[in-house]
């Protein structure tokens, strides 16, 4: 089974699947964290276990590949539109059966268009506009670059994953999740895409309102 670790810190994740025998790709943006990810793996011997510093907007399959499995956990609401949306599209392509993603969502305060439909969420202030690369590189546990983040609905994250090839989407409550307010954790499934016809759809696909 091969594995990826979007935004995987300090390879706790990606060590934890590959000990179990996966092989793993971990792709993390911030030099501390992957130097101290590649130590771990060093000195555990792990060849069916990689590290790669690089930003998760980065990711396609023709630079990485297909995997069985892809990790979205703790990234995606650290992401700003219109990235975000290309993210999210990105991440059906290199997915060959599912992918587990554990975000923050929010309310429908704002609203955006990509490819002609509307997705609704909020605004999350990362940094300040006078913030510097130094200040933002030393915030691990914060956006790579962009000083805001676009927090989606949950039904507007639905309908985007939905029309970027994961044909179910599911909640996951044990494991038990971060017991944080308005966070989840997803499982978005790739399976094959079947016209609705019991019910009434736009183009066999059914969509939420916002």
């Amino acid at each position: 089974m091969r594995i990826l670790d979007l935004g995987c810190l300090e390879g706790l994740y990606s060590i934890g699947l590959a000990l179990h025998g996966a092989t793993v790709v971990g792709i993390e943006g911030r030099e501390v964290n992957f130097q101290k990810a590649k130590f771990a793996k060093e000195c555990l011997g792990l060849n069916n276990l990689e590290f790669i510093q690089d930003d998760v907007l980065n990711l396609s399959p023709e630079k990485y590949g297909y995997f069985d499995i892809v990790l979205c956990c703790g990234i995606l609401y650290h992401l700003n539109v219109p990235e975000v949306f290309n993210f999210i599209e990105k991440l059906g392509e290199v997915c060959t059966a599912f992918t587990i993603i554990d975000t923050h969502f929010g309310e429908p305060e704002k609203i955006f268009i990509h490819k002609g439909k509307q997705y609704w969420g909020s605004l999350y202030h990362e940094f300040d506009e006078d913030a510097t690369i130094e200040q933002k590189a030393d915030s691990l546990w914060a956006s790579l670059h962009n000083n805001n983040s676009f927090w989606f609905t949950p039904y507007s994250l639905f309908n985007l994953l939905q029309t970027s090839s994961f044909t179910s989407v599911y909640q996951s409550f044990i494991p038990i999740p971060s017991q944080q307010e308005n966070r989840f954790v997803l499982l978005a499934h790739k399976g094959e895409q079947i016209e609705t016809k019991s019910r009434e759809c736009k183009n066999g696909v059914l969509e939420y309102p916002f």
